[in-house]
């Protein structure tokens, strides 16, 4: 018995929504990131 994988279709506009959705929570994290290294940097100095 062969077990075939599901694919299901996402729609367009769900992928792209999605999509900024991860670029949002990223860019969140990267915007985080640096603000702990330029106060790493104030501390330092």
């Amino acid at each position: 018995m062969t077990k075939h994988a599901t694919h299901r279709e996402i729609p367009e506009a769900h992928r792209a929504s999605e999509h900024l959705d991860n670029e949002r929570t990223f860019l969140a994290w990267v915007r985080t990131n640096i603000a702990l290294i330029s106060l790493g940097f104030i501390i330092a100095r």
